[in-house]
């Protein structure tokens, strides 16, 4: 998949789906919930040690995040920052 929210649509609930984030992965988020962790009992994990981690950037709109909207979603060494100077939330 190019994008987290993607693998995420594949999914099955409480299935003990894990998603592997690829090291060196890069995503910029536009919009607010651009990730939708929707599906629950996921695990999102990033492959990759220091800056060779996934990164995830919230940028071009201060509304841009990542949306935890299920029970039971683990996410781990994943990099996010933020890309513009006034989020609404992290």
């Amino acid at each position: 998949m190019a994008t987290i929210d993607a693998a995420i649509n594949k999914c099955t609930a409480n299935k003990g789906d894990i998603i592997f984030v690829m090291p060196g992965h890069a995503e910029t988020l536009a919009a607010a919930a651009a990730i939708d962790a929707d599906i629950e009992g996921i695990t999102i994990y990033g492959l990759g040690n220091g800056d060779n981690r996934p990164q995830v950037t919230l940028a071009t709109s201060t509304a841009a995040d990542v949306d935890i909207d299920a029970d039971n979603v683990t996410i781990a060494n994943i990099i996010f920052k933020a890309g513009v100077d006034a989020l609404i939330a992290g």
